[in-house]
C-alpha cells in the first residue's frame, strides 16, 4: 500500500518471506509476509489446522480470504493466515500502537492483496 517500503526479502522454490515498513526499516510499523508452498493440499490443510491450534488462549476470527483463513490479535501484534490450495500465507503486523488500539484491518488488507495475485 501507499507509504510502505519493502525491507528484507528472500526465499526458496517453496518458501518466500518479505518485510514491509512505513518510512524506514527503523520504523515501529512492520508487516512480515511468509508464503509457503506444500507438496499437496492435504499437507497444507494439516499445517493450517496446526497453526490455528497453536493460537492458544486467543479466539481466532474467521476471515473470508482464500480457501480458509483466520486472524487474531495477541497483545502487540496481529496475525492473519490463509490457505489457497497448497499454499499458506501468513501476515504478521507488529506495531506499538496495537497495545492501545488493536485491529486486524491492516494485516487483513495485506492478505487480500496477496490473495488477489494468486493464479
Amino acid at each position: 500500500p501507499e507509504g510502505w517500503v519493502t525491507g528484507e526479502s528472500g526465499g526458496t522454490a517453496d518458501a518466500y518471506s518479505a518485510q514491509f515498513f512505513t518510512g524506514s526499516e527503523n520504523s515501529d510499523a512492520l508487516v512480515e509476509q511468509m508464503i509457503t508452498r506444500y507438496p499437496g493440499i492435504e499437507e497444507a490443510k494439516l499445517e493450517f489446522t496446526m497453526e490455528r491450534d497453536q493460537a492458544t488462549g486467543i479466539t481466532p476470527t474467521t476471515l473470508d480470504i482464500g480457501d480458509e483463513s483466520f486472524g487474531y490479535i495477541d497483545v502487540n501484534y496481529v496475525v492473519v493466515l490463509f490457505r489457497k490450495g497448497n499454499v499458506i500465507v501468513k501476515i504478521e503486523d507488529t506495531r506499538t500502537e496495537y497495545q492501545d488500539n488493536p485491529t486486524i484491518s491492516n494485516a487483513k488488507q495485506y492478505a487480500e492483496i496477496v490473495a488477489q495475485r494468486f493464479r
